[in-house]
């Protein structure tokens, strides 16, 4: 967006502005920086309010999961997927650890061809199981 951003409006202030604006994680701090840019150059920014918000800035950003795969440490989770690797030399090493995660990736793109819908099949069936206990508990 920035690239586009600075063919019409350039200046080192106004790209500030404008990854404040993007970065800032509130929604309170996101209409400051743009009430900033707008008292800066109005022009600039009623080319970025044309945009989606939801498409660039953070506070706009939708916070809900998209499967319910959540790992709370990769790190860990990574390490002790490739303990078995880590003490071969590193050409092996890296060669296990590249088998390791092509299984993994098609492990995961077989599970998400049986999707038939916008969501995991799991979320769904819980969607499912939640409505059945809201309808019949009144």
């Amino acid at each position: 967006m920035y690239n586009n951003f600075k063919q019409k409006h350039r200046g080192l202030h106004l790209k500030d502005l404008l990854w404040r604006a993007a970065s800032a994680s509130r929604l309170v701090d996101f209409t400051k920086e743009m009430e900033k840019l707008k008292m800066t150059d109005k022009k600039a920014y009623e080319w970025v309010k044309e945009k989606n918000e939801s498409h660039w800035a953070r506070s706009h950003f939708s916070t809900w999961p998209k499967c319910d795969m959540l790992l709370n440490n990769f790190c860990e989770a990574f390490n002790k997927v490739i303990l078995k690797a880590r003490d071969k030399p590193i050409i092996t090493m890296l060669e296990t650890i590249r088998v390791i995660l092509m299984k993994r990736l098609q492990t995961q793109r077989d599970k998400v061809s049986n999707i038939s819908g916008d969501i995991c099949n799991s979320i769904q069936r819980t969607l499912e199981s939640k409505k059945k206990m809201h309808t019949t508990s009144f």
